[in-house]
């Protein structure tokens, strides 16, 4: 099985390598030489190997600001990034590929709305709603092309308690789930 990771140079991304090496040939989409926010990076990725598609990259350029203190040219870059080059990728697997798996890593701020971070919450929930207008695209052409939803809440390394009182979940143990519901095919939200 091949499996295609975005984002793998640290955290979430890396772990999801890591652990998928152990079985499978993985291939990483990293910066700079393929960049999100530059659809010209993307234009010749060939997915035709690709059983799966993980797409983790993302970011959240100058993000824990108000809305009203938000650069436009880093809300513009993370627009570009965590929604545009996502959508771009699926749009090419879609055109290279009749079946497979795609793997979108949304946020849990899609359901729980926080008040830093307009832009990011922005572009997570417009890929958790691409995911289920996809779904029945993809059923009505045919395609046996699954598509998973992977909501995660704070991710670090470490599970210590912060004191915030809010949900922690370490990288190693979220790759582990990401990886079991990829390769379930019955599980189609995974909210961590």
């Amino acid at each position: 099985m091949n499996i295609t990771i975005t984002g793998t140079t640290r955290g979430l991304g890396a772990e999801l390598k890591s652990l998928a090496e152990l079985k499978y040939t993985v291939k990483s989409l990293n910066r700079p030489a393929y960049d999100l926010e530059n659809l010209e990076t993307l234009r010749d990725i060939d997915f035709a190997d690709a059983d799966i598609l993980i797409l983790n990259a993302g970011h959240q350029l100058g993000g824990k600001l108000f809305f009203s203190d938000h650069s436009p040219e880093d809300w513009t870059r993370i627009v570009y990034c965590n929604l545009v080059g996502n959508l771009y990728l699926i749009q090419q697997y879609l055109q290279q590929r009749d079946q497979g798996t795609v793997v979108v890593i949304s946020s849990a701020v899609v359901s729980k709305p926080v008040d830093d971070c307009l832009v990011y919450s922005a572009t997570k929930s417009a890929l958790s709603n691409a995911v289920s207008n996809l779904q029945l695209e993809t059923t009505k052409q045919g395609k046996k092309i699954r598509f998973l939803e992977v909501r995660p809440s704070r991710t670090r390394y470490s599970d210590e308690d912060d004191g915030s009182g809010k949900k922690i979940t370490t990288y190693k143990n979220a790759a582990k789930s990401i990886m079991y519901a990829a390769l379930t095919p019955a599980i189609s939200k995974l909210e961590l």
